[in-house]
């Protein structure tokens, strides 16, 4: 009996320390800024030194202050890298792709709760125990759909032949391997699970419901109103294409651009001045003093980064864009991060407060951009964007267990 309240003593100190150590990882206590607050001069200086220690490959930084761009920084190790070169961006791919997507709901061709199965004739969602009338476009562009698939595409070299969009979806080209199917797996809108194969279904969608093929499409409603003059899903020969950005290991050796069938999912192509033009894009006309105005209405942008996918009580995923972490004025920073085989990493960030935005394109370092993406998120708001919550669970597991350690041996 004499026990108990030395175990409750434990569990209690225990617990509170624990919702230290959570708290203040997730509100960064022990974290520094990676410049000091209100120097953009000091930070952009710290992301360019970061860039030249740690890539490997090729590199694009671009700071965008009240939608102007205020700096640029290109480093490689070996074509050189400008303002108009073209990345291969992965999952990035993502997030345009919804753009598109919005633009055929605008047109009223789209109905973001009507069931996808109602559009689809070319392709249909595998039956299981779960309504696949659940799949709504709404919940494809959010990860909320019930797909398990979890895909990353692993993509053909150039010159092999390619899926068509309908095999792909039967037995996707995964880093998962063959056993990965596109299949309703969960509950549809009962949680956030990431899926690459419902923007393959996504894919599918924009072609059948604008009677196009996906990139003629997006040429024509997207990249051409924005102004996105090099942009492209659809590169089959990276070698016949001036001023492309070639892939690296991480050790700086040259590695291979795949295709992929999976475009809207994985293979964007794009440069740091499109996407400059892109960011512009989302802002009003009091926070941005770029030039590219929006053919989607105030309303749909909004929509498009209202909170759509949780987990564990954390808004995570609007309709095509990660929320990165609050603004503190009622609002996110938004956009979206990619990385896929051997090494790309990419990042856009906006905080539409005040038109500031980060895009970092590179090859070469798995990690570089998205880091860099979450200092620079930490420096604008003060706050820990999701990215690194993920990330930093095992740090918090690695202290909070010898603290529950020293606890009851006390």
């Amino acid at each position: 009996m004499r026990l108990i309240p030395i175990f409750l003593v434990v569990l209690v100190v225990g617990i509170c320390w624990s919702v230290i150590v959570v708290m203040g990882t997730l509100e960064g206590w022990l974290r520094d800024p990676i410049a000091p607050s209100n120097d953009s001069q000091a930070l952009k200086q710290a992301l360019i030194r970061e860039v030249d220690q740690n890539y490997n490959g090729n590199a694009a930084l671009v700071l965008i202050e009240n939608g102007a761009v205020v700096a640029e920084h290109f480093a490689s190790v070996g074509e050189t890298i400008n303002r108009e070169t073209l990345f291969q961006v992965a999952s990035m791919s993502k997030w345009v792709t919804a753009w598109g997507v919005m633009v055929l709901v605008e047109d009223g061709k789209l109905d973001l709760d009507e069931p996808v199965s109602s559009y689809l004739t070319r392709w249909h969602l595998p039956e299981t125990k779960f309504d696949n009338k659940g799949v709504t476009t709404r919940r494809l562009l959010s990860h909320t759909a019930g797909l398990t698939d979890g895909l990353g595409f692993l993509g053909f070299k150039p010159g092999t032949k390619i899926q068509r969009i309908e095999e792909a979806l039967s037995a996707p080209n995964a880093t998962k391997g063959p056993g990965v199917k596109i299949e309703v797996g969960n509950e549809p809108g009962s949680g956030f699970k990431y899926s690459g194969g419902g923007y393959l279904i996504l894919q599918l969608l924009v072609e059948e419901v604008s009677g196009e093929s996906f990139e003629s499409f997006m040429q024509k409603r997207v990249f051409g109103p924005l102004n996105m003059t090099r942009s492209t899903y659809q590169i089959e020969d990276p070698l016949k294409i001036p001023n492309l950005a070639g892939s690296y290991n991480t050790d700086g050796t040259k590695a291979t651009l795949y295709n992929f069938t999976a475009t809207a999912a994985a293979s964007l192509y794009t440069t740091p001045k499109d996407m400059t033009r892109f960011i512009q894009a989302h802002l009003t006309h009091e926070n941005n003093s770029g030039s590219t105005p929006s053919p989607l209405s105030e309303k749909t942008l909004r929509l498009m980064r209202q909170p759509h996918g949780q987990q564990a009580g954390i808004d995570l995923w609007g309709l095509g864009t990660i929320l990165y972490a609050s603004n503190d004025h009622g609002d996110f920073v938004f956009g979206h991060d990619g990385q896929n085989d051997p090494a790309i990493n990419t990042t856009t960030r906006l905080n539409p407060h005040n038109g500031d935005g980060i895009i970092i394109l590179e090859s070469g370092n798995t990690i570089l951009a998205t880091n860099l993406g979450s200092e620079w998120v930490f420096w604008q708001t003060g706050n820990v964007d999701v990215l690194t919550m993920a990330g930093a669970i095992d740090d918090m597991i690695s202290i909070i267990l010898p603290g529950w350690i020293l606890i009851a041996l006390c």
